[in-house]
């Protein structure tokens, strides 16, 4: 009974995740920090999958936390690497131009 009430938390914890950071959150900072999160929240799952002692669960959710492990470094590396290039680009001359141009006729 434990296992289950533990597998619809998690089912839970990672659909809330999906939806934050598939558009949900859209603050660099934030996605950052459920990043984070999401990856130590994969980390225990596949540590506790490990630990079962079902050989056919361990067949099956061991790698499933692996991929869900590797996806989330690789999404944790882009959005480190795209956190410069936003800020540059919105702070780029053509963008300021905009910006006071827009903020100009809302204010007319």
């Amino acid at each position: 009974m434990g296992y289950r009430v533990a597998s619809v938390g998690s089912a839970a914890v990672l659909a809330g995740l999906g939806v934050a950071l598939s558009g949900g959150v859209s603050a660099p900072r934030s996605r950052r920090r459920l990043l984070i999160g999401a990856l130590g929240f994969a980390t225990l799952s596949g540590v506790m999958n490990l630990a079962s002692p079902s050989g056919i669960e361990r067949a099956i959710w061991v790698p499933f936390a692996a991929v869900q492990i590797a996806t989330l470094l690789w999404a944790r590396r882009v959005e480190a690497a795209a956190a410069p290039l936003c800020a540059a680009w919105l702070g780029s001359p053509p963008l300021d131009w905009a910006r006071r141009r827009l903020t100009g006729l809302a204010a007319a």
